[in-house]
C-alpha cells in the first residue's frame, strides 16, 4: 500500500511540474489519463519533464488544428436500427450460443450475479467498476525473453497440480517466476489495454464508444478478453461484444459492414459482404459509404499523371531550373501530345508540385464517429472560452 501511495505522489509531483511549465493552461484530467505511459517514462528517466510537455503541447495542437470532418453517413446506424426479420432472426441465434459460452456464463455469474445490467446502466457501471480497481496497469509486449528464463517457465508448468501451491481453501495461487529483460526493449514495448463498450447515455439517449483502461486481474480485463473472444467467433464488434456480456442485448448480425483503413496517402474502405445481399445492396451500401469521404475537387487527366511520373522516372538533376527541366518533358511528349507542352516553365513547376501533392495526399475526408467530434467541438469551444476571458482579464 505504501508503493502505491508513493507511486501517486510521485505522479502528483510530475504534474504539478508539468503545469508549472504549461503555465496558465495546466493539463486537464482528460490528458493526464492519457499520458500514463509518458509520465511512468518520466519515473524511469527515459523521458524529461520538458520532452513531456512538448508531447501534450504537440498533441494539443493536432487537437485544436482544422479537421476535414466527414458528412453525416446516409447510411443508418445498424447496430441501434431496426433489424430485418432474416437479420433478427440470425442475431438472435448467434447471441443465444454466445450466452452458453463458459466464459460468458463465469463473468454474468461471479460480476452480475446473475442479473443483467439494463442498457442506461452500462455507463455508471463501467465508471463504478474504473474507481473500485484504481490505477490501470500498463503491460509489456514484443519483449525478448532470454532463454534462461524461458526454461524456467517451463519447468515451473511441468510440475504436477498437487506441488503448485495453494492457498487454505485449495485454490491455486498465482505462480510466482523472475523473468529477466533486457531494459533496452521495455521502454517501446510498454502500453495499457483498452475496454470499449457501446453505451447509452441515459440523458440524451444516444449511444457512443466508451474506453477506460484495464488492471491485470481485474474485472475489466476479463471483460476485454471475453469481449474480444466472443468478437473474433462471432464475427460482433467488441464493443458490442462487451456490451452483450453486460446487458444480453444481441449485437445486430447485418448483410453489410464496413470498416475504413488510412495513411497519408491512401485510404481504403473494407467491406463484409453475405452472400445473401444483392448486387443493388452492396451498390447502395458502398455509395453511401464513400460519399461522406470524397472531395469534390476533380480527377487527375491522364497529361497530369504522366507529369508525376515523370517526375518520378526522370527527376530533375543537381542544378537542373525548372525551365531546363520543362523542355525535356516537352522533347519527350511533343509528338505525341503536342498540347501537353509548357512555354512558362512556372506553370510546369505548379502542374508538377500539385498533381504529385494531390496524388501523395489526397483531398479524402476523415470519418469520424459522432461522439469524437462533439468532444472535438467541445474541446475547441472550451479553448475559445478560456482566451475569451484572458482577453478579458488583461483589458
Amino acid at each position: 500500500m505504501s508503493q502505491r501511495r508513493h507511486g501517486s505522489s510521485a505522479k502528483d509531483e510530475i504534474r504539478r511540474k508539468v503545469d508549472a511549465k504549461l503555465g496558465n493552461r495546466p493539463v486537464n484530467d482528460f490528458e493526464w489519463a492519457s499520458l500514463q505511459l509518458q509520465v511512468f517514462e518520466v519515473q524511469m528517466d527515459a523521458l524529461t519533464i520538458d520532452e513531456l510537455v512538448a508531447e501534450i503541447q504537440e498533441a494539443r495542437q493536432r487537437v485544436e488544428a482544422p479537421v476535414k470532418l466527414g458528412r453525416t453517413h446516409k447510411k443508418p446506424d445498424v447496430r441501434h436500427s431496426p433489424l430485418g426479420l432474416r437479420e433478427e432472426v440470425l442475431a438472435a441465434i448467434v447471441a443465444k450460443n454466445a450466452a452458453m459460452h463458459q466464459r460468458v456464463q463465469q463473468l454474468r455469474t461471479q460480476v452480475l450475479n446473475n442479473q443483467l445490467l439494463e442498457d442506461d446502466q452500462v455507463l455508471a457501471w463501467l465508471k463504478a467498476q474504473e474507481e473500485k480497481e484504481g490505477h490501470p496497469d500498463l503491460w509489456l509486449t514484443n519483449s525478448v525473453v532470454p532463454a534462461s528464463s524461458i526454461l524456467a517457465v517451463l519447468a515451473a508448468l511441468e510440475k504436477r497440480y498437487d506441488d503448485l501451491p495453494h492457498d487454505a481453501e485449495g485454490n491455486l495461487l498465482p505462480l510466482s517466476l523472475t523473468v529477466t529483460i533486457d531494459p533496452r526493449h521495455i521502454k517501446p514495448n510498454l502500453s495499457p489495454r483498452y475496454l470499449d463498450c457501446i453505451v447509452r447515455d441515459p440523458e440524451t439517449g444516444q449511444y457512443e464508444t466508451y474506453t477506460c483502461n484495464t488492471k491485470a486481474g481485474g474485472v475489466l480485463e476479463a471483460l476485454r478478453r471475453t469481449g474480444e473472444h466472443l468478437a473474433r467467433v462471432c464475427s460482433w464488434v467488441e464493443s458490442d461484444a462487451v456490451r452483450f456480456i453486460l446487458t444480453g442485448i444481441p449485437p445486430a448480425v447485418p448483410r453489410i459492414s464496413s470498416s475504413v483503413s488510412y495513411s497519408s496517402w491512401k485510404m481504403r474502405i473494407h467491406l463484409t459482404i453475405d452472400p445473401d445481399a444483392t448486387p443493388r445492396e452492396v451498390m447502395e451500401y458502398y455509395r453511401a459509404e464513400r460519399e461522406p469521404m470524397i472531395s469534390r475537387t476533380r480527377a487527375l487527366t491522364e497529361k497530369h499523371l504522366r507529369l508525376v511520373l515523370f517526375t518520378i522516372r526522370q527527376p530533375r538533376t543537381d542544378g537542373e531550373t525548372w525551365r531546363e527541366y520543362m523542355i525535356r518533358w516537352n522533347q519527350t511528349y511533343r509528338k505525341q501530345h503536342p498540347d501537353w507542352t509548357y512555354t512558362q516553365d512556372t506553370n510546369f513547376a505548379r502542374d508538377c508540385t500539385q498533381a504529385r501533392e494531390h496524388l501523395e495526399h489526397p483531398d479524402y475526408r476523415v470519418p469520424v464517429s459522432p461522439e469524437f467530434a462533439r468532444w472535438l467541438e467541445s474541446q475547441r469551444a472550451a479553448r475559445e472560452l478560456e482566451e475569451a476571458s484572458q482577453e478579458q482579464g488583461s483589458t
